[in-house]
């Protein structure tokens, strides 16, 4: 198993002194993030699905493993068909250990240079 997704956001600047969410979906594999995408506003079912089939199952490669966590988001029947359409597993798991501690560390230092920037 060696893909996981996780989403973060941070505060950036915007004109006139208000600020905006940014945030970014993105997959690790083999320490290397992957699939990243930058957005503004939330992460809904909709938005999930689009970046899934746009974006994340074209780079997955042979005998990958996509682990989610269990937002309701993640849980659809359409997630789950785009994964396995493509040949890979889907795993949904509360704790990911090391894994969803090397994504927070990624996740977290790229929200840091969004807002700084």
């Amino acid at each position: 198993m060696d893909l996981a997704l996780y989403v973060v956001g941070a505060m950036a600047k915007k004109a006139y002194q208000h600020t905006r969410m940014v945030c970014m979906v993105a997959g690790l594999s083999n320490g290397k993030v992957i699939a990243y995408f930058l957005f503004d506003g939330n992460c809904n079912n909709s938005f999930f699905e689009s970046y899934v089939q746009a974006i994340l199952i074209k780079v997955l490669t042979l005998g990958q493993t996509v682990i989610l966590d269990n937002i309701s988001f993640h849980k659809t029947v359409m997630i789950k068909s785009l994964i396995e359409s493509v040949g890979r597993t889907l795993l949904y798991s509360n704790n990911v250990g090391n894994r969803y501690n090397q994504i927070n560390f990624i996740t977290c230092s790229t929200a840091m240079l969004i807002s700084l920037n």
